[in-house]
């Protein structure tokens, strides 16, 4: 099927989603958590994600005075095995 520029349809919605794709996947690189973000999605004090921060236990960067958690890197900490039983040891 062709649009009217003679443009194969189906081709051309694969790469408009492949687009998406490409650039939510961008997105989610670049996104940067709060440490308010963080304690939500832990359920934990929001002084004890500025400890674990301090102590880089929790992938972390600085600017300036603001903390902000690499969203990939931190989802990937947040369901290893070794934050887990983190989290496990502070809520017994």
């Amino acid at each position: 099927m062709t649009n009217n520029n003679g443009l194969n349809m189906t081709t051309d919605s694969s790469l408009t989603t492949e687009k998406m794709r490409l650039a939510k996947n961008e997105l989610l690189r670049n996104r940067m958590l709060r440490p308010e973000e963080v304690v939500d999605y832990l359920q934990v004090p929001i002084s004890w994600v500025y400890e674990k921060a301090r102590l880089n236990e929790i992938p972390n960067k600085k600017f300036g005075k603001y903390l902000r958690f690499p969203y990939i890197d931190f989802m990937i900490w947040a369901n290893s095995k070794e934050a887990l039983d983190k989290l496990n040891k502070r809520k017994q």
